[in-house]
């Protein structure tokens, strides 16, 4: 009890940094959406990749915060399974046959996997009515994929697979990249509880290197595939990455500041933006189905985020005075 004082301000940056974060992915979302429909999907995510790495370097050398901290288990284990989730992402996005607002309400799984994994890899306890929320989430999953196998009994046999709102492989890579954003927002929340952590732009640095890295190489094989660059694409893409860069900093400082399971109630607020985003934008239609599963999605997944958030940590102590001074200065 006597934590609960420091740590209320760092609750409050947090939300603010996680508010923000989102209303940056909901442009990334978008933007990207819009720059695949020119230029082949790993290229996108690799400018994503770069731009975040430019971004986060700046950031580190106006704020004077050095890169170190580069080669640790945990920093490797973030970059990684970031890298994969990013990778997963863009391609769900780059699909013609998965509307924005159905892709995204499948990264919005990401919450209910960490609430579910946390009580064995963090010592964030959640309590058992976690798996009642679990249940609604899966649910709301299942109206927004509608598997030909358990809807063409009652709506037909013409339900083909891949259609809108309709189980598809695309709709199984979302699902796979909120999987790998799980395991990285874990370890993010492990790296903020080390005494001596490294900055938010350097943890943001080694993973965009990562993503550049390895999106690199998967862009090779598509080169041969890019049309003529012309503005539009070219602006996306960069506009893409900017969202993303300052998004994947914003992100950072909250799991930094805020237990992942409390935190990730938050990162909702992607899913409505980039719903709306794409009707307004991209003129996609949200069918009813899809709309209660995000329906759905969204609300198991910050049941169950707020029930774990009630529990008390088990296997990590609160933050010492002095990691909260370092905290402060860091949000300051």
């Amino acid at each position: 009890m006597e934590h609960a004082p420091n740590r209320s301000p760092h609750r409050l940056a947090a939300y603010g940094w996680m508010t923000a974060g989102c209303i940056l992915f909901a442009s990334m979302n978008v933007t990207a959406r819009f720059a695949t429909s020119g230029v082949p999907w790993p290229l996108v995510a690799c400018s994503r990749a770069v731009v975040g790495a430019m971004i986060a370097f700046a950031a580190s050398r106006l704020r004077k915060k050095p890169l170190a901290g580069l080669g640790t288990s945990k920093m490797w284990a973030r970059s990684i399974f970031g890298t994969l989730a990013l990778t997963c992402t863009f391609f769900a996005i780059g699909s013609k046959s998965l509307p924005l607002g159905d892709a995204c309400t499948l990264f919005a799984l990401t919450p209910v996997l960490i609430a579910i994994l946390a009580p064995r890899i963090l010592g964030e306890a959640t309590g058992p009515r976690a798996w009642f929320f679990v249940l609604l989430s899966t649910f709301g999953v299942v109206l927004v994929m509608r598997p030909p196998f358990l809807f063409a009994p009652v709506f037909g046999e013409d339900i083909p697979l891949g259609g809108h709102g309709r189980a598809s492989f695309p709709a199984l890579v979302a699902i796979l990249a909120a999987v790998f954003s799980s395991f990285a927002m874990m370890m993010l929340r492990r790296i903020g509880r080390e005494e001596k952590q490294p900055s938010v732009e350097a943890i943001v640095f080694h993973f965009s290197i990562t993503g550049t890295i390895f999106l690199g190489l998967l862009s090779l094989a598509t080169l041969h595939t890019v049309p003529v660059f012309d503005r539009k694409s070219v602006f996306a893409m960069m506009a893409a990455g900017t969202c993303a860069g300052f998004a994947q900093l914003a992100m950072t400082r909250a799991y930094a500041l805020e237990t992942a399971a409390r935190i990730g109630a938050f990162s909702n607020l992607t899913v409505v933006l980039s719903a709306a985003a794409s009707m307004l934008v991209l003129s996609e239609r949200l069918s009813l189905h899809s709309a209660l599963g995000m329906a759905l999605v969204i609300s198991g997944s910050i049941l169950v985020s707020l029930d774990g958030a009630r529990t008390k940590l088990r296997d990590f102590p609160p933050p010492e005075d002095a990691l909260n001074k370092k905290i402060d200065s860091a949000v300051r």
